[in-house]
């Protein structure tokens, strides 16, 4: 195998990633993962939008728990101001730019503005006003995802902290708080049905980034090391895993069963974890060089600006375009998508990630 041909080690793939702040085969599957949902909500394209969200929730885990332990080894300390410093940065600027953008939109297409849920989704509680109240229809229907996040970043650095503090290891707690939740799933879906609390609530969805952190946790400490040899050992088995999460899902559709759901939210979290670790080892393999290209590298960037602003054009295609032919109601949902998108991003999210660069110096690729 020539050199150029030769896979990258998952450990290499993952360190040449850190020191250069991104990882480009990561950046392509948040492309995937972000336009999975636009292609979800235009209601033409059969695209699994529920495994994009899915799958975002495991990198997100994963990503930041890979810089918090990075920084603990080379300070010896993880600063939480400086986190914060950088979430606020990365995420407060795009958000709240098109929840304005949002509510003016609502406020002249609707007769009246859902105010109880436009503002639960201000304060990132939107997840929680959907498990009480039931799921929204409005612009900002989509912040439940992105609520659930901000609670993990709220929640997350301080209990690495206090658990690193305490000499208790990290990825056995995880274990532990995993195991707790897929209890407390099973016993609500099987004693108190209630599925937008199963789906929408933190206490029942964190699992899922969770794993994302105990995968990344267990590899950088080289726990289990058989099991990632034999995970990255032939590219086959990345097609392998895509295979098992591909009939995860359709499960679901065979089955019809809201019991197929919930199994499902402790299997492709899992399964998502593995391929997260194949695509990074086998990034330099022609199977998958191509979540590198540059493209798909320029949408991976735009990917949280992308899943924000997709609501507008998707939800224009599917009400007020209704009768247009179906390509044009998809060119207006998915070009709609990417112009905005890319507005977001070039006008709002760049010179604030300068500005986080400046005041926060440390390798970010979340």
């Amino acid at each position: 195998m020539s050199e150029a041909a030769r896979p990258a080690t998952l450990p290499d793939g993952l360190h040449r990633g850190l020191f250069a702040r991104k990882i480009p085969s990561l950046d392509g599957f948040r492309a995937l993962a972000a336009w999975s949902v636009v292609g979800y909500h235009t209601h033409i394209l059969p695209t699994p939008g529920d495994l994009g969200v899915l799958g975002f929730f495991v990198l997100s885990g994963f990503l930041i728990t890979w810089l918090l332990l990075a920084e603990q080894e080379r300070s010896g300390e993880i600063s939480i101001k400086s986190f914060y410093i950088r979430r606020v940065l990365r995420i407060f600027p795009a958000y709240y730019a098109y929840w304005i953008v949002a509510v003016v939109s609502m406020a002249l297409v609707m007769p009246q503005v859902p105010w109880r849920s436009t503002w639960a989704a201000f304060f990132y509680f939107s997840n929680y006003d959907a498990a009480l109240n039931g799921t929204s229809t409005s612009a900002l229907s989509h912040a439940w995802s992105l609520g659930i996040e901000e609670q993990f970043y709220l929640v997350w650095p301080a209990l690495f902290l206090w658990l690193g503090r305490r000499g208790v290891r990290i990825e056995h707690a995880l274990l532990w708080v995993i195991a707790g939740v897929w209890i407390n799933r099973w016993s609500m879906m099987l004693f108190y049905p209630n599925l937008n609390w199963l789906q929408m609530a933190f206490d029942m969805r964190c699992d899922h980034l969770f794993i994302g952190c105990c995968t990344a946790v267990a590899v950088r400490r080289g726990a289990v090391p058989w099991l990632w040899r034999w995970l990255c050992d032939r590219p086959w088995k990345l097609a392998l895993t895509f295979a098992a999460l591909t009939a995860s899902q359709l499960a679901i559709g065979w089955t019809g069963s809201e019991h197929m759901v919930i199994a499902d939210y402790c299997i492709q979290p899992v399964l998502f974890a593995a391929i997260i670790l194949q695509i990074v080892h086998f990034a330099d393999h022609w199977s998958c060089r191509w979540l590198s290209s540059k493209p798909m590298a320029w949408l991976g960037a735009m990917s949280y600006s992308t899943y924000l602003w997709q609501q507008l054009p998707t939800a224009m295609s599917r009400t007020t375009l209704e009768h247009w032919p179906v390509p044009a109601r998809l060119a207006v949902a998915c070009g709609g998508s990417l112009a905005m998108a890319c507005g977001s991003y070039y006008l709002i999210e760049k010179p604030f990630l300068r500005w986080k660069e400046r005041i926060a110096a440390r390798p970010a690729i979340a």
